[in-house]
């Protein structure tokens, strides 16, 4: 995956680790109705981190999906997007 993902370059691998790292023009306590998604069995981000995450978003809520993992937790994308149109109003 990781090479075809820089098939023709690293340019967009290196402007996603910049985003990352950077400043992104607001701090996470300033964020208001978010919802942060995990799936429990994910091997790349910790339950750990989410969590933290979560900690740091005022009223933030944290929806931890059993058995899914970093790519797998895309199969509920359908209830990601209903439940940000219904936080959206």
């Amino acid at each position: 995956m990781v090479r075809a993902a820089c098939a023709t370059g690293v340019a967009g691998v290196r402007d996603d680790w910049i985003a990352l790292a950077g400043e992104w023009g607001f701090q996470l306590s300033d964020a208001d109705n978010v919802a942060v998604w995990h799936g429990d069995r994910d091997d790349v981000v910790t339950l750990a981190n989410a969590s933290w995450l979560a900690e740091q978003i005022p009223n933030a809520l944290l929806r931890v999906l059993p058995g899914e993992g970093h790519i797998s937790i895309g199969l509920a994308i359908p209830e990601i997007i209903e439940d940000l149109r219904s936080r959206a109003g």
